[in-house]
């Protein structure tokens, strides 16, 4: 593939992209199956020239190189210049790293709104005139003012490691870059010693450190392509502007629109912000905001953050300590202070040891990887083989520097320890850089004073010791995580207000017993588990109609299982073909597989190709869809695929009650969307409307907050209820009773049975034995979802005003067109 250029990036007049160009219905714009702008499709050693150059070399060693390289020239000379002590020089150590916290819950928002490339840029800037401000501050205050500020800018790389290196590879194509770049911040750290000793021992000035942390804008580039000289760094840094392009595809395809719109007067959006664009202030408070409610708010997520982030603080702190205690053994125990700077020849070590963790991390990864590629998904305690083995070497190489690191012990014992030090540090570093930096960032201030004190054996003892305590963590983690992520899953629920928590909390818990597990009825999780599947397409065929297409599950909590019950009830027809569209992940779930025993046949669909979708509807005249909001951009890729192939009959993805008059800021507001999209089409359709769901009954009277029972408004307004298999067998009978003529721009009103919050709530006491109730008023309500999006509380406003029925305006239903009812009522689902 050729290198991709900026004007290639918004190239894109040609492509016929979805859409009418219309307010209403703008062109939305994606990558072309073969577009050079796209980070993922570009060739292997052009991504990796990226990843070295822009990650591993730019972004994380100018940031890690200025941490450690501090710690040599203020254990040197720093002191006389500026007339202060090594303990309190040691403060710029802990600004830098104040700065890098801070920053690091900054730039991510800011990254994703401005483009990450136009972001580190800047920051590099900045970083290059704090860096500059150090070397020629001539008193304390300005140098401790420039420290926090250029740690604050080098936090841009620090924080974009992950988002940088997904943009360029997925799934098990990620091993092996996701793991150079977790080692590359600690690369800095490691040379940053070694570089900054002999700096000042051949210079005679600590200034010079920053001074060369300024050149490392430049020298990155020329040792990631195994250049010598410095004299051309300023070539390759022309070649990053000129060969290393934006890699957020959010962005990439944004600006694209934004050409196309000015070039062509007609309404264009990205594929990503077809709900519209959020603002940089929106951008910031999920990255900023949301995170620290979370903590704050959340007892289960406190307690979480507690344990695990403190002690990978605590082991981010032991790594900075390292820096000053290294020196210390070997300049002030050894005195190897000597002109040749050979006193941070020992940091090598670590070096030694990240590059052995590399193979490790890869080979501990591989049962992860395996179950990925077995089930679809893996229990994320499948990652913590390497730290349970890290979490055993870590005090032993603390405590083995520690009794070793005197001068009758040969020099090269320590050194080994530092090497296993390194090794286990990779493997128990995880992405919480605010907790991590500012946490770690207090352990240089005591450093110095703490190996003097105590020495060498019993501070590298203490901090083993501690250490030990920690020990346990990733085993604990590893026997009872999942238990823990499932009391997860209510307090998640309750910020964000969207099933899509629901989604999470069932692939990370498919193995766990835990909470979410025994208190969530079994048709629920088996509604989440097909929710996983991402399906989006059925077809069938039937005795008027041919093979007939249609969605059995999407992103939502409903949908999945209800496809699924659609599809098993089609295939108990004789005469009728099924075939299931989906994509890769969905037609290899067991789920699929089950479904393809009955006779289903399976069809890999990408919804983002027409030709592809195209090809899969050939010969089907009916499409079905189950699909939720988190999927509807595959009912509309199926809509349109509808149109070119000529399909007879559409049932989109309604199923509950009138949508039509519901806004597109509403979450059916896609169901109201697609009536519209279809009738402008000019595909023929028929809707299926049945109320609630009995399933989710249970779900409507509980507050996931609280976990009492809820009532909004009076709670006496009538509601029609009917269970995911009545309409599953509704469905499939009209289909295939019915004429073929009589079915399209028909609109079918079923219900199982009728109730009232009211009464419902009573079923529940009289079937648990649960009283206590929670009133909420109907402002109140909207209040939590206008700020909160919760989606239970919307519901809650609807069922109360009289929406969630298939008859809103006293319609007759059709219930007598099919005999095979199982006539439960709804109160036998009020648990």
């Amino acid at each position: 593939m050729s290198t991709p250029t900026e004007s290639q990036a918004e190239q894109g007049v040609s492509k016929k992209y979805p859409g009418k160009g219309t307010i209403q219905d703008p062109f939305v714009v994606d990558f072309d199956e073969d577009d050079s702008a796209n980070p993922r499709g570009w060739s292997q050693p052009y991504k990796w020239m990226v990843n070295i150059i822009r990650q591993s070399a730019m972004c994380m060693m100018t940031g890690t190189f200025a941490v450690s390289s501090y710690s040599s020239g203020t254990m040197l000379i720093t002191p006389r210049d500026l007339g202060k002590s090594a303990e309190v020089l040691a403060v710029g150590q802990t600004l830098f790293l104040n700065g890098i916290a801070f920053g690091s819950v900054i730039f991510p928002g800011t990254a994703d709104y401005f483009g990450r490339k136009k972001v580190i840029v800047i920051t590099m800037t900045v970083f290059t005139a704090f860096s500059a401000g150090v070397a020629a501050g001539r008193n304390l205050e300005t140098v401790l003012v420039c420290r926090f500020f250029s740690g604050f800018a080098a936090a841009a790389g620090q924080s974009l490691i992950p988002a940088q290196v997904s943009s360029l590879w997925t799934g098990k194509d990620l091993a092996v870059p996701f793991t150079t770049a977790a080692i590359a911040p600690f690369l800095g750290p490691s040379l940053g010693p070694l570089l900054g000793g002999f700096v000042v021992q051949y210079s005679g000035s600590w200034r010079n450190i920053d001074w060369l942390a300024v050149c490392q804008l430049h020298e990155p580039l020329v040792r990631a392509l195994d250049a010598e000289q410095m004299a051309i760094a300023g070539l390759f840094t022309l070649l990053y502007f000129a060969l290393v392009p934006e890699t957020f595809v959010p962005y990439i395809l944004r600006k694209r629109a934004h050409t196309l719109e000015k070039q062509t007067g007609l309404r264009h959006v990205s594929i990503n912000d077809k709900s519209g664009r959020k603002s940089v202030q929106a951008e910031l408070k999920a990255h900023v905001i949301r995170p620290v409610r979370y903590l704050l708010f959340e007892p289960i997520v406190t307690i979480f953050t507690l344990y695990t982030e403190l002690s990978v603080s605590f082991l981010y702190g032991v790594l900075n300590l390292f820096f000053e205690a290294f020196p210390y053994i070997y300049q002030i125990e050894r005195k190897w202070s000597d002109p040749e700077g050979n006193a941070g020849l020992p940091f090598v070590a670590l070096l030694v040891g990240f590059a052995f963790s590399v193979p490790v991390t890869i080979a501990c990864g591989i049962p992860y990887s395996r179950a990925i590629a077995r089930d679809g998904f893996a229990n994320p305690e499948l990652r913590l083989m390497f730290a349970m083995l890290s979490a055993i070497l870590l005090p032993i190489s603390l405590f083995w520097m520690g009794w070793t690191g005197t001068p009758s012990v040969s020099w090269g014992v320590p050194v080994v320890a530092g090497g296993v030090f390194g090794f286990a540090q990779i493997g128990l570093q995880m992405s919480a850089y605010f907790v991590r930096f500012n946490l770690s960032s207090v352990f240089p201030l005591f450093a110095v004073q703490m190996y003097s004190n105590l020495g060498v054996g019993w501070a590298s003892s203490i901090l083993g010791f501690i250490l030990v305590a920690f020990l346990p963590a990733p085993f604990l983690f590893y026997r009872w995580g999942p238990k823990i992520r499932s009391i997860c899953v209510a307090c998640e629920l309750q910020i964000v207000g969207q099933f899509e928590w629901y989604l999470a909390a069932r692939r990370s818990t498919r193995y766990a017993p835990g909470r979410f597990r025994t208190e969530t009825p079994e048709y629920v999780r088996e509604m989440l588990s097909e929710m996983m599947n991402q399906q989006s397409g059925t077809t069938l065929g039937m005795p008027d109609y041919a093979p007939v297409a249609g969605g059995v599950g999407g992103g939502g909590p409903l949908s999945a299982n209800l496809g699924n019950a659609i599809v098993r009830s089609l295939l108990a027809k004789n005469n009728v073909k099924v075939k299931i569209l989906g994509r890769s992940e969905s037609i290899r779930s067991k789920a699929a597989q089950q479904l393809a025993q009955l006779g289903a046949e399976l069809v890999t669909v990408d919804y983002a190709r027409d030709e592809s979708v195209d090809a899969a509807l050939t010969g089907v005249e009916v499409v079905i869809s189950a699909i939720s909001r988190a999927g509807a951009d595959a009912q509309v890729a199926l809509a349109r695929a509808s149109k070119r192939m000529n399909i007879q009959l559409f049932i989109p993805s309604e199923w509950g009650g009138d949508t039509r008059d519901k806004g597109a800021d509403t979450p059916n507001g896609y169901k109201a969307l697609m009536q519209t999209q279809l009738t402008e089409l000019g595909v023929p359709f028929a809707i299926v409307q049945a109320g609630g769901f009995f399933e989710w009954i249970h779900l409507f009277l509980r507050d996931m907050a609280t976990q009492k029972l809820i009532i909004t408004g009076e709670g006496n307004t009538e509601i029609a209820f009917t269970s995911v298999h009545d309409i599953a067998g509704f469905t499939a009978h009209v289909l295939t009773a019915l004429p073929a003529t009589e079915l399209p721009g028909r609109t079918f009103r079923i219900a199982g049975s009728t109730s009232t919050i009211s009464k419902l709530i009573e079923a529940v006491h009289g079937n648990t034995g649960r009283s206590e109730v929670l009133h909420q008023t109907i402002k109140e309500a909207l209040e939590a979802w206008r700020s909160k999006h919760d989606f239970l509380a919307w519901l809650r406003v609807e069922i109360e005003l009289g929406r969630v029925k298939p008859n809103p305006g006293g319609q007759p239903l059709d219930n007598h067109l099919w005999d095979g009812w199982s006539g439960e009522s709804a109160e036998k689902y009020a648990t």
